[in-house]
């Protein structure tokens, strides 16, 4: 464990105060006192920060699982979300708790989700699967009797993969923003239907 301390004036100290920002933002903090000192020349606040040597932390830049997966993985991925997310909210925890969006990539990825392709995937165990496992068994080949078919195929739809959907100017959805286009589907956009 590391100490440092900073002194920043109350007035006047605004690039100690980033100094100290920037400090804080890259290492792995244990504990921040404060306490405000007055001075006869000024008052000044006195930081003692507490920290692990040698963690420092830069910040991740985050994935586009469109850019990476598949249409039908990303279509699966999609879905998968959005799930989790009804998971996360009804036990009050975050989404990331019940599975990583790289956790979901790998399953989207997946030609059939069973307890056993689950347990392949890095960071999924047992526990996982028996919890959470039952409501991803029956993504990985939609089929109109699945539960979950009118789902997939509109998030299908949403993302611009599905063969049919036009807008109402009878232009093909694919045609207007493919897969690798890199664009996203706009809610304001003409609306659409399945030809």
């Amino acid at each position: 464990m590391q100490i440092k301390i900073f002194s920043i004036p109350v007035m006047g100290g605004e690039a100690l105060a980033e100094e100290m920002n920037v400090f804080l933002r890259s290492r792995k903090i244990l504990q921040v006192e404060q306490q405000l000192i007055q001075e006869s020349h000024g008052s000044l606040w006195c930081f003692c920060i507490r920290y692990i040597e040698g963690e420092v932390y830069m910040a991740k830049e985050k994935t586009d699982y469109k850019d990476i997966l598949e249409p039908d993985a990303f279509t699966r991925f999609v879905a998968m979300k959005g799930i989790r997310k009804k998971l996360a909210d009804e036990e009050g925890i975050r989404a990331y708790n019940v599975f990583t969006d790289a956790e979901l990539a790998e399953l989207a990825k997946l030609e059939q989700v069973t307890a056993a392709t689950m347990k392949k995937v890095k960071g999924i165990g047992e526990k996982k699967v028996e919890k959470y496992g039952k409501h991803f068994f029956s993504l990985s080949e939609p089929n109109e009797k699945s539960p979950l078919a009118p789902r997939f195929h509109l998030v299908r739809v949403l993302c611009g993969f599905h063969p049919l959907a036009k807008t109402t100017e009878g232009e093909h959805l694919t045609d207007m923003n493919p897969p690798d286009s890199g664009m996203r589907w706009n809610p304001l956009a003409p609306r659409f239907h399945l030809a």
